[in-house]
């Protein structure tokens, strides 16, 4: 099947025109080039037609859809980012913004990926740190530069956490460094989480040798939801930050629970306010208040010791 001219945008009427009079009983139907929603159009009058030809519904694979997308950044683990992939499920909330067909280029590349490729490079930490950077400088890189998005080297977050390790074993007298229950650490522009999976760990390697066997993990899952902290305003790399998170939670064995009952403590919040008790103005959103809540509580109740992080100039 090929529609007119190059990059037609193959509408259902075009599709419907081509299918016209088409047998595709027992026939196997491939679109050369399918992007975007033109993809989505040929399925439909693909499966149209079948179905009036062969009086029963077709099965045909379609790209992942935002509750497969949803699944795979763990929303169900945080109300936000559930909330966030609710709103953007909801076909009455996309067409007045114009987002449908972007959406479904969107899950058109995801569809492309090599899962087992993209994860195996997550997990060695090098996917994540060139996920949201690069993409903001080709896509519009004056906000790039005004919201301070710069990526910082593995080799740099790795030895700026090991210095704040030492310096606690060695100045404050803290022999268990990042590892002590009483060390509560924030990143507050913590953008894709970088320095947050660094400290864990470092939390964990310094657990490693003390043979606490599986309390280790519990350990480490204690650091990560009750006190080792980022803060993000830009929701893109908040959802980035929460996946790599929870990939090296899941690499160093301690994962988060699947029933949502953790989550890491990283809040999309302004770094800025909320130090002091104040009144607050409604949100759209109660996911948005209870999230603005807990970044409060943190702010106002949390005695920080740590602070690091590359925070935009």
């Amino acid at each position: 099947m090929w529609g007119d001219g190059f990059l037609s945008p193959c509408r259902p009427e075009e599709v419907e025109r081509l299918l016209s009079g088409v047998d595709l009983g027992g026939r196997t139907v491939v679109d050369i080039g399918s992007v975007g929603s033109g993809g989505k159009h040929v399925l439909g009058g693909v499966a149209g037609t079948i179905q009036r030809v062969l009086g029963r519904p077709s099965q045909i694979a379609s790209r992942p859809d935002l509750h497969q997308l949803s699944a795979l950044f763990g929303s169900h683990e945080h109300p936000v980012l559930r909330a966030l992939f609710q709103q953007l499920s909801d076909p009455g909330r996309l067409q007045p913004l114009g987002l449908v067909e972007v959406l479904d280029w969107t899950a058109a590349a995801l569809d492309r990926v090599d899962r087992e490729a993209f994860f195996s490079r997550f997990n060695e930490g090098e996917a994540v740190p060139y996920f949201y950077e690069p993409f903001l400088e080709a896509f519009d890189p004056a906000l790039r530069k005004q919201l301070g998005v710069w990526y910082t080297p593995a080799e740099v977050v790795r030895y700026m956490v090991a210095r704040v390790d030492r310096a606690l074993k060695d100045d404050l007298d803290i022999p268990d460094g990042l590892a002590a229950e009483n060390v509560y650490v924030l990143d507050p522009c913590c953008g894709t989480g970088a320095y947050l999976a660094e400290v864990l760990r470092r939390i964990a390697a310094n657990l490693g040798g003390r043979g606490l066997g599986a309390l280790a993990g519990a350990r480490v899952r204690q650091a990560a939801t009750e006190r080792v902290f980022g803060f993000e305003i830009m929701p893109a790399p908040f959802v980035v930050a929460h996946l790599q998170v929870g990939l090296t939670m899941q690499d160093l064995d301690a994962p988060l629970a699947d029933d949502g009952a953790e989550r890491a403590g990283i809040y999309l919040t302004n770094a800025l306010t909320g130090w002091e008790p104040r009144t607050t103005k409604s949100l759209p959103f109660p996911e948005l208040e209870e999230e603005r809540d807990r970044a409060e509580r943190v702010k106002q109740e949390t005695p920080i010791l740590v602070i690091l992080g590359n925070p935009p100039y």
